[in-house]
């Protein structure tokens, strides 16, 4: 719909204000990869919309606070977090992951964020 080249809130308010002149009348989901003002500038115009952390920069940023010789391990143990089968099963299995890789809080408040 459209082709912009700047990351703040508020030229992302921009954007979605001039989205929504266009015609869009509701955002329900926003999947983002962390990007400066994107949340804060989708609410201001939209603010029912529900944003979420990709998974994929979820778990790389997950990765930066561990070594290398435990990534397989905490990426095993995050897929049991996002392939859960419901919410209260994601729930048990992140309390789980913050007891096991309580070593790294950094990771564990990639997670929770």
């Amino acid at each position: 719909m459209g082709l912009w080249i700047q990351e703040s809130k508020h030229a992302w308010m921009q954007i979605f204000d001039e989205l929504k002149s266009r015609g869009v009348q509701e955002v329900g989901f926003i999947s983002m990869d962390g990007v400066s003002g994107l949340e804060e500038g989708a609410w201001a115009i939209f603010p029912e919309v529900v944003v979420q952390r990709c998974i994929v920069h979820l778990i790389r940023n997950s990765l930066k606070y561990v070594p290398t010789r435990d990534y397989k391990d905490l990426t095993a143990h995050l897929k049991k977090i996002y392939g859960a089968a419901s919410l209260k099963a994601c729930r048990v299995e992140f309390k789980r992951f913050c007891q096991v890789w309580a070593k790294y809080p950094g990771t564990i408040a990639v997670g929770g964020s």
